[in-house]
């Protein structure tokens, strides 16, 4: 198929003027929030250790929010693993549970807490027994560098 100078040009034009588009512009284009405010990427297992059966707010999109109760933490890590120094190195499953009736599809969600403030996690619906509260999980890996 062929194509004009002109048509190849203009369409050339447009990609580049899009890539050099910063994402705070898509974001207020989009009128969508790709980045919480407030982010904390240094929330370790013990910080989630002491918020365990706390509430934590869930961002569902379009649906307002859910509160879920953090239930677990588990650590990922082996036995041998532990014996080796990995210095802020850590691996660790977060199982929360929310409300009977609440059905969540694996997403990322945005994620609020009084403690430990707004962070975002993909969290995943956990198959399994038949229980009244659905359970949801995150991995936390930082064992690899």
């Amino acid at each position: 198929m062929a194509s004009s100078r002109r048509s190849f040009l203009k369409s050339g034009t447009m990609v580049a003027l899009c890539a050099g588009v910063p994402v705070s512009f898509a974001e207020s284009g989009l009128g969508k929030e790709l980045s919480p405010t407030t982010f904390n990427v240094t929330l370790m297992k013990s910080d989630f250790e002491a918020c365990l059966h706390s509430n934590f707010r869930v961002h569902v999109r379009q649906a307002g929010s859910v509160d879920m109760t953090l239930a677990s933490v588990t650590n990922l890590r082996r036995a041998a693993q532990n014996k080796m120094s990995l210095e802020n190195k850590e691996g660790f499953s977060l199982l929360f549970e929310a409300h009977p009736g609440t059905k969540l599809p694996q997403d990322t969600y945005l994620i609020e807490h009084g403690k430990l403030g707004t962070f975002r996690v993909l969290m995943v619906p956990m198959a399994g027994r038949k229980r009244r509260a659905p359970r949801y999980e995150v991995i936390i890996n930082r064992l690899t560098p």
